[in-house]
């Protein structure tokens, strides 16, 4: 649900309905491609957590389940849907021998319609052991100049703390040489290093505290702990209000449908939410099947789908319409959340929110803790408060 596509109807099944989830994801796939005009679609692709020591035959029968998967799913599709977001690993290394993801990768440009270059994000996970590679070649660099001729152009390297310390430059020099647009570095606290590499963007771990970033000159801070290079790409949207929080941290694409295809996949269709198998067994058998690998699936209430519009536009925007919020849900907001307004009404009091007659507005502050300010509307309070964090930080 975006800011102005209003609340949806939860999905119901017919009385006395057999559906099964695998079902209805596919009827909701074609709902989706008529509720938009043109919707952007974001896709990842996921692989099992222990697949780098799995052997070979049966890594290229996943490679094989993750192709039929995306033959169901191109087929359902509208083919009004964009592709605007394509990540391999979502947020994890992902596994696939470079046959393989060669393959799959010409698959979706083939089966699906997909934004041009300057207007999509593929983003590939690295990290200090290389993707793709066996146990006898884990010492083989990562191949950028075959990931971007693929056409991926955004990395996510993590692997920038204690030894891979120096393999993080060397990856983003040769991020550079093969033409990737943005390099995403997670690692702990920021050394000189890590600034003289000019990424562009930075995400720290939680053993970082913010008072360290201070240093961060180039850098605009975007939420919690991540960061942008002022003159990147994602600077320049920043300062628009054109970035958006997904799986992948903030990024330039909001689109309305997000799938996930592989193992553990969750994808979400308005109201619908459904996840894949967790174990490659019988995620595998059912797309042998012809089947969709869904595992389970929920629809979430008029309740969830107003929570979730507040965290997105207090994590997005850093900032909620409170007229906006009455006219999806016909109750003013301090009547609607009576035990989240007590604790916004401190937390302004903390200087990490502000509230007046219109808006809730996160402060530069509370930039620092959004992600907790998006919690308190999970449905359960917080046990220690986020002025206690701050007071603690």
């Amino acid at each position: 649900m975006t800011a102005d596509s209003g609340l949806l109807t939860p999905y119901k099944a017919p009385p006395d309905s057999q559906e099964s989830w695998s079902d209805a994801y596919l009827r909701a796939l074609h709902r989706a491609g008529q509720r938009f005009h043109q919707p952007k679609l974001a896709l990842s692709l996921h692989t099992p957590p222990a697949w780098a020591g799995i052997d070979p035959g049966e890594r290229a029968v996943y490679a094989g389940a993750l192709g039929r998967e995306l033959s169901i799913l191109a087929a359902h599709l509208s083919p009004q849907c964009v592709l605007q977001q394509l990540s391999v690993g979502a947020g994890e290394i992902a596994y696939l021998q470079q046959d393989h993801l060669q393959r799959i990768v010409g698959q979706i440009l083939t089966a699906f319609r997909v934004a041009p270059v300057w207007g999509r994000e593929f983003w590939v996970t690295q990290g200090p052991e290389d993707a793709g590679q066996s146990d006898d070649h884990r010492d083989q660099p990562v191949d950028y100049d075959f990931l971007a001729g693929l056409g991926f152009g955004h990395v996510q390297l993590d692997n920038g703390d204690g030894a891979g310390l120096e393999a993080a430059g060397v990856q983003i020099q040769a991020c550079r040489y093969a033409g990737f647009q943005c390099v995403d570095l997670r690692c702990s606290a920021p050394v000189a290093n890590r600034l003289a590499w000019k990424p562009e963007k930075i995400t720290f771990r939680q053993d970082c505290t913010w008072q360290s970033w201070a240093e961060l000159d180039d850098y605009r801070h975007v939420a919690a702990k991540e960061f942008v290079r002022k003159d990147s790409s994602f600077g320049r949207a920043l300062q628009k209000g054109a970035l958006s929080p997904n799986r992948l941290g903030y990024t330039t694409c909001n689109p309305e449908i997000t799938l996930a295809v592989g193992v553990g996949g969750v994808s979400e269709l308005g109201a619908m939410r459904v996840v894949n198998h967790v174990d490659p067994d019988p995620y595998t058998a059912s797309l042998e099947l012809h089947q969709m690998p869904v595992a389970s699936g929920t629809t979430l209430s008029v309740d969830h789908q107003l929570r979730r519009f507040v965290k997105r536009m207090l994590g997005s925007r850093f900032c909620l319409d409170l007229q906006e919020f009455s006219k999806l849900s016909g109750q003013h907001f301090a009547d609607y959340f009576v035990p989240e307004w007590a604790v916004l009404d401190e937390l302004s009091r903390q200087d990490l929110v502000v509230i007046d007659d219109r808006q809730i507005t996160v402060t530069p502050l509370g930039k620092y803790w959004v992600r907790d300010i998006e919690a308190l509307f999970d449905g359960c309070l917080p046990t220690v408060s986020l002025s206690q964090q701050a007071r603690l930080a």
